[in-house]
């Protein structure tokens, strides 16, 4: 069964032919009268013999005439033909445009003399419009930029662009892509070359910047993770994580840094919501009985939290300038640190036997990636459960993505295989309120 794109390869492939025939049959004796009164044979070139334009875009097209000595002469009046018109066409002064992708030939008429055939080929223009989404307040600005790609997805050199704001009474566009805020309210902006239209991107006007959250002087966070890892490592040693905390914080706020809002509280103990015994819990245990001396630690905290030093326990920042906010939380716990070691061969060496001491053992890093505040004044922050990736630690993590950076006692890279270290990946669940406070 035929497709729509071998019908139309089809009926191309017959004008193409009816095109050939056409020009050879005219090209056979085709000659114009010399001003004396002689035959002379003309010949008539079209320049470029190759072109390519995109959907919308244009291309001019001359000819040039030569008399049967080679010699250019004065090119008489002739007519543009295109072979597809649905492709591209072309006018009376032979510019060329682009109608849709594909191929077509240019000939240019002269009485019955035809012209060599030149080729117009049109490729698929896509403008893309970055920012998607920018947010400005009344009488502020934002830049627009686009970027075209051919059919191949290449980047290629951006034509000549018509800005346009669908709604100009809450936005308007420059001609250099410069959008700005006239009245509360969302409009988009939208890119043109030629018959290409872009997808539209959105601005937001505002009043005040992001709802006016920077007059929010406090908030209330409470935050809650759990967290296991059970492996064994290479040299076999069994190395086992316990996290979970249920805190909770009154947020203030701090000094704006670099156009980002700030507040901050210490981390206090919380209630669970999901059925943990303890607000605070940290249970790491390290068995090594494969090396010598043998080695087993535990630590059992249970009290807590307690200050992470050099880390805020909670602090939540918001971008004014993209009306988005994240999050990050650092608790700590104290708790009861055993180390058993015992030497297995007979020859001296380490053998300190049971050793007990009170320790503060960071948690880790907890982020929340960057999210769009939403309608934070009815809903808050949102009331999330969510499943993130846990991450070793050593290893970067974006700021822009949700994480665990285990920082306990084990959680060292060290402690998993010296010569190998290869810590496994792992999850954990994160839930968490933030809400304003009156």
């Amino acid at each position: 069964m035929s497709t729509y794109h071998d019908d139309r390869r089809f009926a191309y492939l017959a004008r193409l032919g009816l095109f050939i025939l056409t020009f050879a049959l005219l090209s056979c004796g085709g000659s114009t009268t010399a001003p004396g009164g002689g035959a002379t044979q003309l010949t008539l070139v079209v320049a470029p013999g190759s072109a390519t334009v995109f959907v919308g875009g244009t291309t001019q097209y001359t000819v040039v005439a030569t008399n049967s000595s080679g010699q250019v002469v004065t090119a008489p009046a002739v007519v543009w033909t295109s072979a597809d018109p649905a492709v591209g066409t072309i006018s009376t002064t032979g510019l060329a445009t682009g109608v849709s992708p594909g191929q077509t030939i240019i000939v240019a008429t002269a009485g019955s003399v035809v012209s060599t055939p030149a080729t117009l080929v049109v490729d698929q223009l896509t403008l893309k419009v970055a920012p998607d989404t920018a947010t400005v307040l009344v009488a502020g600005i934002a830049q627009y930029s686009v970027v075209a790609t051919n059919s191949s997805g290449q980047v290629v050199p951006t034509p000549a662009i018509v800005w346009t704001s669908r709604d100009p009474a809450i936005g308007t566009i420059s001609s250099a892509g410069i959008a700005t805020g006239v009245s509360p309210g969302q409009t988009v902006v939208t890119a043109t070359a030629g018959s290409v239209v872009s997808l539209p991107a959105v601005l937001n006007v505002r009043q005040t910047a992001c709802d006016g959250i920077a007059g929010v002087r406090e908030w209330g966070a409470n935050l809650e993770l759990f967290y296991q890892d059970d492996t064994t490592t290479k040299a076999g040693a069994k190395v086992y994580a316990d996290h979970h905390f249920s805190v909770t914080t009154t947020l203030t706020a701090a000094s704006p840094v670099s156009g980002k809002l700030e507040w901050t509280g210490s981390l206090l103990a919380g209630v669970s919501r999901h059925g943990s015994k303890y607000p605070v819990f940290l249970l790491e245990t390290f068995d090594d009985q494969v090396s010598d001396p043998t080695e087993k630690i535990e630590f059992d905290g249970l009290t807590g939290p307690v200050p992470t030093p050099g880390v805020d326990g909670f602090r939540l920042e918001v971008d004014l300038s993209t009306c988005t906010f994240q999050f990050f939380a650092a608790p700590s716990a104290r708790g009861i640190l055993t180390k058993t070691e015992h030497a297995v061969n007979t020859l001296p060496g380490p053998d300190e036997g049971i050793q007990v001491f009170t320790e503060d053992i960071p948690f880790g890093l907890l982020q929340k990636g960057v999210a769009p505040l939403g309608a934070w004044r009815t809903l808050g922050l949102a009331d999330s459960v969510e499943n993130i990736s846990s991450y070793p630690v050593g290893i970067a993590v974006p700021v822009n993505v949700d994480a665990y950076t285990p920082s306990g006692l084990f959680s060292q890279t060290a402690f998993f295989d010296p010569f190998n270290p290869a810590p496994k990946p792992h999850k954990a669940d994160m839930y968490w309120t933030i809400v304003p406070k009156p």
